[in-house]
């Protein structure tokens, strides 16, 4: 796993930092520090979940090799312009896989990424409103990076790069 050094290298506008060899889910943990105030630009992230979920509280299996992590915001935005954070995190992931490892993902709208046929990354958002507008929202990544082989019913569906 990346030490905090290394994490604030490839993440330079983070504000505060949670690091884990483990957690249940990023989003989680996440959603509990933005609600007691962490600052906007917080990110959690872990070498491994053992709770991580996805879209419609489906699981996400989040083995050793993968990236996951949780960036904490505060957009002033309503709650219809916030839906546009699960696109904007699959446009950017694509766009750093790519810049970094000259790997082209696609995107199956809206929230999962998939190279040579298989899913590779879930991108989950979620939030706390007050009325109309959001007083925190997070937006989690699951990016199947050095992961090891997926056996049985998702060895045809999942992947890793």
């Amino acid at each position: 796993m990346l030490n905090d050094k290394e994490i604030r290298e490839y993440f330079p506008a983070v504000s505060w930092l949670l690091s884990a060899e483990e957690l249940p889910s990023t989003n989680t943990v996440g959603k509990e520090l933005a609600s007691k105030g962490v600052p906007e630009g917080s990110l959690v992230i872990a070498e491994r979940q053992t709770g991580g979920r996805g879209r419609l509280g489906r699981d996400f299996q989040s083995p050793p090799g993968g990236i996951y992590l949780t960036l904490v915001m505060r957009p002033k935005g309503t709650l219809e312009q916030c839906t546009m954070l699960t696109m904007a995190a699959a446009v950017g992931v694509c766009r750093a896989v790519e810049k970094h490892l000259g790997i082209h993902l696609g995107i199956k709208w809206v929230n999962d990424l998939y190279h040579n046929g298989k899913k590779i990354c879930g991108i989950l958002a979620e939030g706390a409103a007050a009325g109309e507008k959001l007083k925190y929202a997070v937006v989690g990544v699951g990016l199947n990076y050095q992961s090891p082989e997926f056996t049985g019913e998702l060895a045809d569906k999942a992947g890793s790069l």
